[in-house]
């Protein structure tokens, strides 16, 4: 990807690293195992769907916040959402062996309140 010009390349990796660990964090919370974000583009294909669905709510959060203040950032972040998307279009969802097989049965008896449903 072409950097915009006046956007120190050590910024931008450095951002990109960044933004590598919280997504990191993101699929740690979801129960991917920490040897799948052993880089950027194992840790885009290992995250289930409501994974993506966080991470694109991020990088574009990011890309409008960063915008004006930290171009290298927003750059980082743009450039980290076009290399999820073309990694999500090759795995739409994620290969069977990085599937978390351990969640057990959903609980759906307790709403979001704490109370039970009857």
């Amino acid at each position: 990807m072409v950097i915009r010009s006046g956007i120190d390349p050590a910024d931008f990796r450095a951002c990109v690293t960044l933004i590598e660990q919280k997504l990191c964090e993101v699929a740690g919370k979801l129960g991917v195992p920490e040897s799948q974000c052993a880089d950027l583009d194992g840790l885009l294909t290992a995250l289930p769907f409501v994974g993506r669905s966080r991470a694109r709510a991020m990088l574009n959060g990011i890309q409008v916040s960063a915008a004006d203040e930290h171009p290298a950032m927003a750059a980082a972040a743009r450039y980290v959402s076009a290399l999820a998307e073309d990694i999500w279009e090759a795995f739409p969802e994620p290969p069977h062996h990085m599937q978390p097989n351990d969640w057990g049965p959903v609980d759906c008896s307790r709403r979001r309140d704490g109370r039970e449903d009857r």
